[in-house]
Order: C-alpha cells, then structure tokens, then sequence
C-alpha cells in the first residue's frame, strides 16, 4: 500500500503557501524560480479552501487578503483571477461546489480550490457534526479527488475547513468532532487512491494559533495520527 505523510502545523493556510517568506529581493527571486521550477518539474501542489457560496470575487477580495497573494508578482502564466473566476462561474454556485484557480505566482500551490460553503466563517457545537453528506463536505471530497487525479504532489487543507479562526469560544469536543469531520473525508480520498496511479506524496493540515490550546492540540493530534 502507497504511504502518505500527514503533517499538522499551526498557521494560517492561505499566508503560509500563498505568501512569499521575505521581503529580501534575492530570496523572493529564488522563491519565484522555484515555484515555476516545480510546475513544469510536475511537483505541483494544491491548496483547498472553503469559500462563500456565491464565490464571488467580492468575497475573495475579503477572504484573507487571497487576492493580494494572487497579485504579489507578475508572474503570471495562467489567467489572472477575475478573468479564471469570470469564466468559472457562469451560474450561481451552490454549497458543496468547487472553483479551481491555477497559479503559478504563489509561494508553495500552483492550484487553488475554493470550496462553496453557506458560512466559511461560522464554527458552532451544532455546526460541528458535518457527515458525509454535507454539501461542503461533498464538495471537500470532490476537490481532493479531483487534486489526487491531477496528479498534486502535495495537498494543503485547513483542518477544521474554516476561512478564519474560530469567533467563538465552543468546546473542544466540537472542535475535534469538525476535525474528524474533514478527516474522514480526506481519509476515504487517500483509500480511494490507492490502489490508483497518481503523484500525491503528503498532505499538509493547518489549524490557527488562536484556536488551539494544549488541551486541544492533544486531541488533534490524537486524531491525525
């Protein structure tokens, strides 16, 4: 059976692959250089985010300054992103739909995708117990297939599938209940693939500084593993 490696760090998903590390003009070229190395080396990696419903390019605008990493350089293969959204999204989109965006001026993805969700933004204890049948948990199977089958080597994932860290104070057995959620689903999509030809090599998951205490870092861990 193909092994895969499954990491959980605490940061921000889309400031860690989108972002570039510094501000020094050297290390920013070389950064540029490597990104566009790996994409035409087919060492491509894919980062998934839930999105507002409508995914609409006013709410990308809003989602954790997505849009200025999408802008950071101009280099610039592929469409830039109101032209890829324009062309994506020719009817309304509904929870659980997925709008893929290629890049190639990121830091650590060449692919984007945005997962429809009815609030991005909203963690409650009643919230929490997503089951398979949920629409956003529909389409979060759907874009990791569909990441599996463009051969990515790498996958990135907020684990608790969130646009932000959490507003509200709820209880860590909700918190681990939405992260078994999302990692049921990716577990299925890695069981699905394998016995598949494909890339993928590892799986990076991420949680918010904020929203993680001792206690709880424990348990998600006790999770992953």
């Amino acid at each position: 059976k193909t092994a895969y490696s499954v990491r959980l760090i605490v940061s921000d998903p889309a400031r860690e692959c989108c972002a570039f590390e510094s501000n020094d003009r050297t290390r920013r070229l070389s950064q540029r250089e490597n990104i566009l190395r790996s994409l035409f080396a087919d060492d491509t990696a894919a980062l998934v985010l839930p999105a507002d419903a409508k995914l609409s390019l006013q709410k990308f605008q809003c989602s954790r300054g997505f849009m200025r990493y999408a802008e950071q350089s101009v280099d610039m293969i592929f469409e830039p992103v109101e032209r890829q959204l324009s062309s994506a999204v020719t009817t309304p989109a509904g929870e659980g739909d997925v709008c893929v965006m290629r890049h190639s001026n990121l830091r650590a993805v060449h692919a984007v995708m945005h997962v429809a969700c009815a609030d991005p933004t909203l963690l409650s204890d009643e919230s929490s117990a997503a089951t398979a049948r949920t629409p956003s948990m529909i389409g979060l199977r759907s874009a990791l297939s569909l990441a599996v089958k463009s051969s990515c080597a790498h996958i990135f994932l907020p684990l608790l599938f969130l646009d932000a860290r959490l507003t509200k104070v709820i209880s860590i057995q909700a918190v681990v209940r939405r992260a078994e959620s999302v990692l049921r689903v990716l577990r299925g999509v890695l069981i699905d693939a394998q016995d598949k030809h494909h890339a993928l090599r590892d799986v990076t998951l991420f949680v918010h500084a904020n929203d993680v205490s001792d206690a709880l870092w424990t348990r998600l861990c006790g999770s992953v593993a």
